[in-house]
């Protein structure tokens, strides 16, 4: 039931209302309803004041006076909209009497009309019956809705079994043995007869022959058929012979629905098989099913080829070609590997490229390159692949795995380690992680490979929210948990970060705003906060990290002691002056259990006082010959002009600092080597450091 709609003046709805007054004798009153309000006539004394107010119990709703004329009439208007209340007393005063009387506002309610829309469509899409709306009767059934109508429009129809069997002369199996009558239901054909289905306000009801089970209209029942198939597949009990006869029947029946050419319903089933087939990669291994499931992956990569080249139906292609490619190395088969090749290149227009998207179980992308189909790569000619998932996105050249043994399995995986972020997060401080971590792996005959003998191209795309004056960068996560920032460009087009590396492990977007308060347009900025964000260097408590102050001894062996990251020296520390309390025991105790330091005494190291350039330069050179870093001897005064000024017991350490690019002094050639080393130049050498170790060392 609704209200009654009687106008739209500046009310969105005006409501019917009826009113009803009692008077005395002595005051004639009527009223009437025009448009949008109430007319009070009133009928008295000839030229006498007539005065009248309309309330309730909480607030005057009209006051007003009025004179009458000469026949003692006047009006009172009131405006519908101005009453808001359910009754009124309504007061009139005239010649000194008092009348009252009351209003009662009723809403008057009118029954919705309860309708649905009924529409026949002949053979060949012939009109019958064009869409019309009748009303519904109590508990009617769309069957029985459906004959009403056609009765009251003289349009003759035969029913059994709760299935109209004939319409306007035309019956079941007139036009061949899958032809027939079949209803729909606001788009959707149910499962069940017309007798089961009842209506509802607004049902839109459509009646259609088909020669062709439904398929002609666009009810496929073998689209149930296809939905059952999927089942059978994602049930891990099915046996394998089960699964080869349900991929069959998908194959089957989504070639049919290839040929009515609705896109939107080729690509709602092409995800849903894609879904099940990326799932079955990793729980079956059975050839027979790899090969009809592959059948079925390219009718549907074939399909999507000639739609628009919207991003949804790229992707939909990538995820194709990712399956069959994992499928292909299942088969081992020289003529699926030269068709999987052949219909890449085809369908992608791309003679030299392949991008896919992995197959994708629990966070977790896998592709396998088994060595026939390597070979099959390289003499198609092939030059990279690009494997992606929802985690990340990684371009390869394809001479990597040439170059592997010929003879070994080449897996790619992809992993979001969900697992360990939320542990990961707990250690950020003030950074804020943007991305899942990602773990790229790559295995030859599942043994890893930590290090590629080339550079590979990985893209993380930013998934949290990154503020304006936040830093954003590209960390490697090594295995023992350290964090190095990695040199990487912003892709703003994909919102994505992009990086080049050599070597394989877990890698994450994290983002910081400002480090440190007194950095700006200092010369060390930039290396000082990339150490920062690295856990590497701390500031102080108000924000500032004081480059130009000098820097300790103790806090400069812990700040090397960090950025090696070697496994903890079994050593006895002989020195006095640290002791297991102070906060730099366990730095002095490693740095001298890995030969980086000495003390000024056998008893005294000195961690309190300032350190010097020289002393810097020594422990340098300490962990030059720590990582047997190697060189070419060079003279020392064929770079800085101090040579005779230089102490004999850092000449060997700053030779070796000198060469490698530790040391280079400042625009004059000039060391200074007594003056105290500042906190600004610390962090410099230690960036340094760490390029020489990375770079160099690894080298050798």
């Amino acid at each position: 039931m609704t209200k009654k709609v009687l106008l739209t003046i500046s009310l969105s709805l005006v409501v019917l209302f009826s009113l009803t007054l009692s008077f005395g004798a002595t005051l004639d009153v009527e009223q009437s309803i025009v448009n949008n309000r109430i007319e009070i006539d009133v009928r008295g004394a000839a030229k006498s004041p007539v005065t009248i107010v309309i309330q309730d119990s909480q607030r005057f709703y009209y006051l007003d006076q009025q004179k009458t004329n000469a026949s003692g009439e006047t009006t009172f208007i009131v405006e519908l909209s101005d009453i808001v209340s359910n009754g009124y007393d309504v007061i009139v005063k005239n010649e000194g009497q008092v009348y009252e009387a009351i209003i009662d506002v009723v809403e008057e309610i009118e029954p919705i009309i309860e309708e649905a829309s009924l529409k026949i469509t002949g053979y060949n899409g012939k009109s019958i019956l064009s869409k019309t709306k009748a009303r519904i009767g109590d508990d009617e059934t769309v069957l029985d809705f459906t004959k009403r109508v056609l009765r009251k429009n003289g349009i003759d129809y035969q029913d059994a079994g709760g299935y109209l069997t004939s319409i306007d002369a035309l019956a079941q199996f007139d036009k061949g043995s899958k032809s027939g009558w079949m209803f729909s239901i606001n788009g959707d054909f149910p499962s069940v007869g017309a007798n089961q289905v009842d209506l509802e306000r607004g049902d839109y009801i459509e009646w259609a022959y088909t020669s062709d089970l439904g398929e002609d209209i666009g009810n496929d029942y073998r689209l149930e058929k296809n939905n059952e198939a999927l089942d059978i597949i994602e049930d891990e009990e099915m046996s394998d012979a089960e699964v080869v006869e349900a991929i069959g029947d998908i194959h089957s029946e989504f070639k049919t629905l290839v040929k009515n050419k609705n896109e939107k319903d080729v690509l709602e089933k092409s995800k849903a098989i894609i879904d099940v087939f990326e799932k079955m990669v990793f729980n079956r291994k059975d050839k027979e099913i790899y090969e009809e499931a592959y059948k079925s992956v390219k009718v549907i990569t074939e399909a999507i080829k000639d739609f628009d080249k919207s991003e949804e139906k790229q992707m939909q292609l990538k995820r194709s070609f990712g399956l069959m490619l994992q499928l292909a190395s299942g088969i081992e088969s020289d003529e699926i590997f030269k068709d999987l090749l052949e219909t890449m290149t085809t369908v992608t227009d791309q003679s030299k490229l392949i991008e896919i998207i992995a197959p994708e179980k629990e966070d977790t992308s896998k592709i396998s390159l088994s060595p026939q189909l390597l070979k099959a790569i390289k003499e198609k000619g092939l030059v990279a692949l690009t494997v992606g998932n929802t985690a990340g996105k990684l371009n390869m050249p394809f001479n990597l795995f040439y170059d592997l043994d010929s003879q070994k399995t080449v897996d790619i995986e992809i992993d979001s380690k969900k697992e360990v972020a939320e542990a990961f997060d707990k250690n950020l401080d003030k950074l804020k992680r943007v991305s899942p971590i990602v773990e790229v792996t790559i295995k030859k005959d599942q043994e890893v490979v930590h290090v590629l003998e080339g550079s590979i191209e990985i893209s993380i795309p930013l998934k949290g929210t990154v503020e304006g004056s936040d830093t954003l960068n590209v960390y490697w996560i090594k295995p023992d948990g350290t964090k190095v920032v990695l040199e990487s460009i912003y892709d703003d087009e994909n919102n994505q970060m992009v990086f080049t590396v050599d070597h394989l492990s877990q890698f994450v977007l994290l983002a910081q705003g400002r480090i440190f308060n007194d950095l700006e347009g200092h010369w060390a900025k930039e290396t000082i906060e990339t150490l920062a964000n690295q856990g590497l260097i701390n500031g102080f408590e108000d924000g500032n990290y004081y480059p130009k102050q000098s820097i300790t001894r103790g806090e400069f062996i812990a700040l090397v002691v960090r950025a090696l990251s070697e496994p903890p020296q079994k050593t006895t520390v002989t020195f006095e002056d640290v002791q297991p309390k102070d906060w730099f025991y366990d730095s002095v105790k490693q740095g001298y259990g890995l030969g980086i330091i000495t003390g000024k005494s056998e008893t005294i190291f000195d961690p309190n006082s300032q350190l010097t350039r020289s002393e810097m330069i020594q422990m340098l050179g300490n962990v030059l010959m720590y990582k047997e870093i190697q060189m070419v001897a060079k003279p020392i005064d064929e770079v800085f002009e101090e040579n005779n000024e230089i102490p004999s017991w850092v000449q060997s350490a700053l030779n070796r600092s000198i060469q490698v690019g530790l040391i280079k002094g400042d625009p004059s050639h000039k060391l200074y080597l007594e003056k105290q080393a500042t906190r600004a130049e610390s962090a410099v050498v230690i960036k340094r450091l760490l390029e020489v170790i990375d770079n160099l060392g690894e080298n050798q």
